[in-house]
């Protein structure tokens, strides 16, 4: 499966977002506020998103990672995703 779409179904899931799939595009804002066209999430939210892209793509993230650039949008994440798969296969 695409990164792209299991972060999509990971922060459904794990924010209990009413939703569908399709209408969550890749570079929608998480943080933006709904009425601004994002899905105005919070911290709380970034650390359960965390806990599940952890455990799904076994990458870490850590203390010095600029989590408000990665947790920009599923692009973003997608980003900083592929890229530590792709470190650590060397």
């Amino acid at each position: 499966m695409e990164t792209k779409q299991k972060i999509k179904e990971i922060i459904i899931e794990k924010l209990n977002l009413k939703m569908d799939i399709q209408e969550f595009q890749d570079n929608t804002p998480l943080f933006l506020h709904k009425k601004d066209g994002g899905l105005g999430l919070d911290s709380i939210d970034t650390l359960e998103i965390a806990v599940g892209i952890t455990d799904e793509f076994n990458v870490e993230f850590s203390d010095s990672e600029n989590m408000t650039e990665l947790f920009t949008s599923v692009e973003s994440l997608a980003n900083y995703i592929n890229t530590a798969l792709c470190l650590e296969l060397q």
